[in-house]
């Protein structure tokens, strides 16, 4: 989830302490070393912390539920879903490149912030206000708007606010500079934190508009602390050191690959001497920033393999949220939201950091293991496979205890009963298998039959039954789901209800729930009616309840919530309360409740049309760790090595090659969806989620091999070898400076 963003004003190691000694490199500052009498944080600083804790809830409260939003709200499927989801992390990984060069090239880091905070909060109010069902906004083009205005405005803000903040300090304060770094990672990942845990609140448990969740108020918040960082990055405006625009490197860079291309390409074959392709750029551009670019795009060889790394970290937002909507999210008195579990990620990073920092790095090198950047990030990769082998073995056991639906040709069929307990029944439909033996209020689990017409005959037994027998005739539909109630209201006669259940388990961690009843043919049945409230006292379902016995509409509800349930009965303006009970559900249930009257007055008799998720949440635990020990070992590991293995001057370059990498690998997952969903249509694919992650971790495990191949023969940049470089020839250029003045003199 945390990306770790740099600019050319931060230290390599200022928060990832992971070269290849585990050692600080020196100062990049050319200020020689001074007593600091009075060190102190500017003032500033908190400002500009609190304004990116602001904008990383933001975004990463906005991640948290969207591909939740994209398949209950818009009814993608989970291939175009994913699709959309990795195609806005794509624009918000390119985004910043453009970010940068605006502020570096035009309008420097300050407006660059101040207008792209704006332009985001305009974002946030399209997504806002388009999740709210009675303005009629177009279902799906208003958020893809408002989901591009996100994308395009982070890059304005990503890669300008931490290096604005190192802006502030003064030479002389230089020691405090570290100290804000700390401060700014900390606050990512308190933003990222705080919002994955409180966004699926928003969503799911506050109804709002007439539906069950309110994803108006998830986005709108978000919404709110997008404005309240404008106001107080704009308090501080009086406080911040603002550096000019210096010109900005990554366009230089492009400038002279293009240059340098074009060029070879255009001189003859015979006429081709130089050693390296972008050599033929000299004469335009000056051979020592030829050269360090060179350096730099060796440097960034380490970023090769990182797209397929960064496609299987970034799937945690998508395919493994869409993995926990099929699981149990109970713990204890604590319900968790599909959504919610993403929250291991900031709090494992917040937790693995120091674990490998002091503990693990410190012991393997005791054995000479993980000493080097290509040894953890090699190691890394293969971690990173190993979480996928991990969540598809999850999913096969998953799907082994999920709801099988039929297929053509087939027809599900759930018997369920309520007789007295002196009487057991048996209902046989199919000569070529025994009976089927119901006692008391009793459910089986339902069976895959083929679809057919049956005769269901149904023979009561017990010494003390007065039941007769009695045969049910009913066709079942090729495809379609069934159960048969069984009951009796006299303890003489079997009484049926025959229902179509659903089709598809409830999806978002909730539940779908529905009323019939099956009074005795005496009791006066007109005018009841079902009601459901909040918490809060909020009615949020309504249903009458007819003579026919048909089932009510399937209503979600939310399995943390306890509701307060009410059946009236009205005549002449009179309303009685037949039953009232506390009524809670369990997630991705279907339930049919069935209003019956016994002895003791009515009740409701639950028939389970669809059983809960069986699988907890907690079971993502071991892939979360996997996958963010890999993120340590090659997210950290990697930035700090190119940095440290290029020129000083192309930390921005650095950067910029580090999001397009990141971008790369969501883009490697939309073409993957796009791939399926062409599939699907020519009806060629049948996806199997499992599958799905054992592909991912192949690929890994590849990307792996080919790394490893390339790495064996890399000669590192000795520690500190560019800046003694610099400072070289920082020396050689005051020399000259002082031969060409001293030659002046002379002459004069």
């Amino acid at each position: 989830m945390v990306k770790y963003e740099y600019d050319e004003n931060e230290e390599v190691t200022t928060l990832l302490k992971h070269d290849a000694k585990n050692e600080t490199p020196p100062s990049t500052s050319t200020t020689p070393d001074k007593q600091v009498t009075k060190p102190y944080l500017p003032p500033s600083i908190f400002l500009i912390v609190s304004n990116e804790f602001c904008e990383r809830f933001t975004f990463y409260g906005i991640k948290a539920v969207l591909i939740i939003y994209l398949t209950s709200k818009l009814k993608m499927d989970h291939s175009t879903a994913t699709a959309v989801y990795h195609s806005f992390n794509v624009v918000c990984y390119f985004s910043p490149i453009l970010g940068a060069c605006i502020a570096d090239g035009w309008l420097g880091r300050y407006k660059t912030i101040l207008y792209m905070s704006i332009i985001y909060m305009v974002g946030n109010i399209v997504m806002s206000l388009t999740a709210i069902p009675a303005l009629g906004a177009p279902e799906i083009p208003g958020p893809m708007i408002g989901l591009l205005i996100i994308a395009i405005a982070t890059g304005g803000i990503k890669p300008n606010i931490s290096a604005f903040g190192g802006d502030q300090f003064k030479p002389d304060n230089l020691k405090y500079r570290e100290i804000f770094f700390s401060l700014f990672y900390f606050f990512i990942n308190m933003g990222a934190m705080f919002s994955t845990l409180i966004t699926p609140i928003l969503r799911s448990r506050v109804s709002c508009f007439g539906d069950v969740t309110c994803y108006s108020l998830a986005f709108g918040v978000p919404s709110m602390l997008m404005l309240i960082s404008i106001v107080v990055f704009i308090l501080g405006t009086p406080l911040y050191i603002r550096s000019p625009p210096k010109g900005d490197i990554i366009s230089r860079f492009v400038g002279c690959v293009k240059y340098a291309v074009v060029k070879k390409y255009r001189t003859a074959k015979s006429l081709r001497t130089e050693t390296h392709w972008l050599n033929y750029a000299i004469g335009v551009y000056e051979e020592r920033e030829i050269n360090d670019f060179k350096a730099a795009m060796k440097a960034m060889f380490i970023f090769v393999p990182l797209p397929v790394f960064w496609c299987l970290l970034d799937q945690q937002g998508s395919t493994w949220t869409l993995q926990a909507e099929s699981m149990s999210g109970h713990l204890g008195a604590i319900t968790l939201e599909p959504d919610q579990i993403q929250v291991m990620n900031p709090i494992l990073i917040l937790m693995l950091i120091p674990l490998f920092d002091f503990v693990i790095y410190p012991f393997l090198a005791k054995w000479n293991m993980l000493t080097t950047p290509l040894q953890r990030i090699g190691t890394g990769m293969i971690i990173a496979a190993i979480s996928y082998i991990v969540a598809g073995g999850l999913q096969l056991y998953i799907t082994s205890r999920a709801v099988h639906f039929p297929t053509v040709g087939h027809s599900a069929l759930t018997l369920s009963s309520n007789i007295p307990t002196t009487c057991s029944i048996s209902v046989t439909w199919d000569v070529k298998q025994p009976p089927t033996v119901l006692t008391g209020s009793m459910q089986l689990h339902r069976a895959i039959i083929t679809s057919n017409q049956y005769d269901f005959k149904v023979k009561p037994k017990g010494k003390h039954c007065a039941m007769k027998p009695t045969t049910f005739k009913h066709n079942l539909t090729s495809g379609v789901s069934y159960t048969l109630f069984l009951y009796s209201n006299n303890n003489q006669n079997i009484s049926e209800h025959f229902y179509v259940t659903a089709r598809a388990k409830a999806k978002n961690g909730l539940a779908d729930s529905r009323f019939s009843m099956a009074l005795p043919p005496t009791m006066d049945t007109r005018n009841i009616t079902v009601h459901i409230y909040d918490s809060y006292g909020k009615q949020v379902y309504l249903a009458k309840l007819l003579n026919d016995m048909t089932p009510s509409k399937y209503k979600l509800l939310h399995p943390k919530i306890k509701y307060k349930l009410e059946i009236k009965q009205t005549f002449n303006q009179n309303t009685s309360v037949l039953h009232h009970s506390q009524y809670t559900v369990d997630n991705g249930a279907s339930y049919t409740e069935i209003l019956m009257y016994g002895g003791n007055g009515y009740y409701l008799h639950r028939l389970v049309d669809i059983q809960a998720n069986q699988v907890n949440m907690l079971w993502q635990i071991p892939q979360y760790v996997l996958i963010e020990s890999g993120e340590i070992l090659i997210s950290v590991t990697g930035l700090a090595f190119a940095y440290s293995q290029a020129p000083l001057s192309m930390k921005s370059l650095v950067m910029a090659g580090w999001l397009v990498s990141v971008g790369v690998g969501d883009f490697i997952v939309v073409l993957w969806a796009v791939i399926v969903e062409i599939e699907k249509k020519s009806g060629s694919y049948h996806e199997i989620p499992s599958v799905k992650f054992f592909i991912f971790s192949g690929m890994m495990m590849v990307t792996t091999v080919l790394f490893a191949f390339f790495a064996r023969n890399y000669n590192y940049v000795g520690h500190g070898e560019f800046e003694r470089l610099q400072e070289e020839e920082e020396r050689r250029e005051v020399t000259e400076e002082g031969k060409v003045r001293e030659l002046g003199e002379k002459e004069e």
